[in-house]
């Protein structure tokens, strides 16, 4: 009996708050390492997005996912679908910062993402993505003179 109730508390969004607190928590773990100017803006960041993830976990876990409002048409298995598709946005993003760096990675992610997850036409699309990739380059490499992570790929060839 004790089993059933625990099956109907971890809900997938429970599990995905659970792992997104863990990334949050390796990265903040992970920030401990830069120095006192680079790191205090992702630290302050990185625990107040913390302590939210934190409190949604335990919210879904009181509650069980009834918060969670869903229409009447929508299927457990499109819900689930939207779930992974979204995972895996998050992945690639990852993925793509590790190889190409966290600029580069971010203008190919965002240009993918809103290409074929948002389906917006190539140019605004490629406008979207040159945007980003000018205004992370001229805050944190220009202005601040911080310099981010170059990617594996870019570290081994350069």
């Amino acid at each position: 009996m004790r089993n059933k109730g625990l099956r109907k508390r971890f809900t997938l969004s429970l599990g995905l708050t659970v792992l997104i607190s863990a990334l949050l928590g390796l990265m903040l773990w992970q920030s401990l390492y830069l120095s006192a100017a680079a790191g205090w803006i992702p630290r302050v960041v990185l625990v107040f997005t913390l302590f939210l993830a934190l409190l949604q976990c335990a919210l879904d876990w009181r509650y069980g996912g009834a918060l969670q409002q869903h229409s009447p048409s929508e299927k457990d298995g499109a819900r689930r679908r939207r779930v992974l598709a979204a995972l895996a946005w998050i992945g690639s993003l990852l993925a793509c910062i590790l190889l190409l760096g966290t600029i580069a990675g971010s203008v190919v992610f965002s240009f993918a993402w809103f290409r074929w997850q948002a389906r917006e036409r190539l140019a605004v699309s490629l406008l979207m993505a040159a945007g980003l990739g000018l205004v992370l380059w001229t805050a944190f490499a220009f202005l601040l003179g911080v310099s981010l992570f170059p990617g594996l790929f870019f570290e081994a060839v350069f």
